[in-house]
């Protein structure tokens, strides 16, 4: 409420200047509220973002590993490779499309419950994940962003896939060659 009564305040003081705040004020209650729910949630962004596009730190958005990649090249002016960032809200995408997310709480309820049956369940998650529809609209932005980068450095890219779950982080290297 104090928030509200601050964005208010300062709209009027800056003649409606800052009329998106309430636009986040709004995505951060639903965010905060599904956090107190104990669901798990991610914070709604933009699917994919190019690192020479973001200038703040956004590890609940894109992973530690991206996040830091960024303040080293944003805020230390430390040189790094260029890329983009597939965020958590683009996860989220794919498991809503997928209609996994009942299956997904179910399924980690049972491990932490240490359930028998929670390996089995699982290991047959994993496959459904890897065979999801991937959501059009994703497709597009990744293909965007695939394109930014060999407009900029030819066809011969080498990407990395950071994957990282609760502190557990699998990274893949992959050669893009188009």
């Amino acid at each position: 409420d104090l928030a509200d009564s601050i964005a208010y305040d300062l709209n009027v003081l800056a003649e409606q200047q800052y009329i998106n705040f309430y636009d986040t004020l709004d995505r951060f209650k639903k965010e905060t509220k599904e956090i107190i729910s104990g669901r798990l949630t991610f914070l709604q962004s933009e699917p994919v973002i190019l690192f020479n596009d973001v200038i703040e730190f956004l590890p609940q958005r894109v992973g530690r590993k991206n996040a830091a990649l960024i303040d080293l090249h944003h805020h230390m002016g430390i040189p790094v490779p260029e890329g983009f960032a597939i965020t958590y809200s683009a996860y989220q995408q794919v498991i809503e499309e997928n209609n996994l997310i009942d299956p997904i709480n179910q399924a980690v309820a049972k491990f932490w419950n240490n359930d028998p049956f929670a390996t089995k369940e699982l290991l047959a998650l994993q496959d459904k994940l890897r065979s999801s529809k991937i959501p059009s609209n994703l497709r597009k932005e990744v293909e965007q962003a695939l394109n930014i980068l060999t407009k900029e450095f030819g066809n011969d890219l080498l990407l990395t896939i950071d994957f990282t779950i609760q502190g557990e982080s699998l990274d893949t290297t992959v050669s893009n060659n188009k």
